[in-house]
């Protein structure tokens, strides 16, 4: 199953919190790819994570998706992550 999240950054991201989003993507099976500018960054990889995130700037949208057995709960947790550390779901799901 295939889902997304709509997101936009408060704050910019720093290499700290590009390396937990790594390391909390990796622990779900599902496919989880942050988009932006019509390209899918795969979010279990660091560079190309850090790649867009960091290039982010305050106010930008993206959207995140996750694809397989667990998607609900990887962007669940991926979605909760994102608004602890400086971005929120503009419109709420």
């Amino acid at each position: 199953m295939k889902l997304s999240k709509d997101i936009q950054l408060n704050e910019p991201f720093n290499m700290s919190k590009v390396l937990k989003l790594v390391q909390l993507c990796s622990t779900f099976s599902s496919d989880i790819y942050i988009h932006k500018n019509m390209t899918a960054y795969n979010s279990k990889c660091v560079l190309g994570t850090a790649n867009i995130i960091i290039s982010m700037k305050e106010k930008d949208h993206f959207f995140i998706t996750a694809d397989g057995s667990d998607a609900k709960e990887a962007l669940d947790q991926v979605g909760a992550f994102f608004e602890k550390t400086g971005a929120e779901s503009p419109v709420k799901v």
